[in-house]
């Protein structure tokens, strides 16, 4: 989920060979709305087959479009925080400095939630991949791809 072009922020996905491993994408010029409002988060949900009262992140270096966005759609979100937001306000649920900080998180996150039965017992674990929407500069639609472990069928 971007804001900008669907021209350029599509061509990024297909240069860099996401396009063929994504399961959905909502770009704004594409879809008319823009971040942080709520109907563009509840596109790129249902084109991922989810809904947000699934539950989900959002990753992004954009207080009021990523931060303020995700939350008003109930999304856990992780800020990048590049050092140029004025003020000492961080109202998202964790702060890094960079996109492998932010994978690390949902990493942990997801190891700590896939790898464990509701009585707490462990389960075994077969890899898949979590996608990780990141901005690789600043306002960037870049991704990047995470493998991790989740519960075996």
């Amino acid at each position: 989920m971007t804001n900008g072009a669907p021209e350029n922020q599509l061509g990024k996905l297909r240069r860099t060979g996401l396009a063929n491993v994504i399961d959905g994408c909502a770009v704004s010029g594409a879809e008319g709305i823009r971040k942080p409002e709520l109907g563009l988060f509840q596109i790129a949900a249902q084109r991922c087959g989810a809904a947000l009262d699934d539950g989900g992140w959002m990753v992004g270096d954009n207080l009021i479009a990523d931060i303020q966005g995700a939350r008003r759609a109930s999304l856990r979100t992780i800020w990048i925080d590049r050092g140029t937001w004025p003020g000492d306000e961080r109202p998202a649920d964790y702060v890094v400095t960079d996109a492998v900080g932010a994978m690390a998180i949902i990493a942990q996150y997801w190891r700590s939630r896939l790898f464990r039965r509701a009585d707490g017992s462990p389960i075994q674990a077969s890899a898949c991949r979590l996608l990780v929407t990141y901005p690789g500069r600043r306002h960037s639609g870049a991704r990047q791809t995470l493998q991790h472990g989740r519960q075996a069928d």
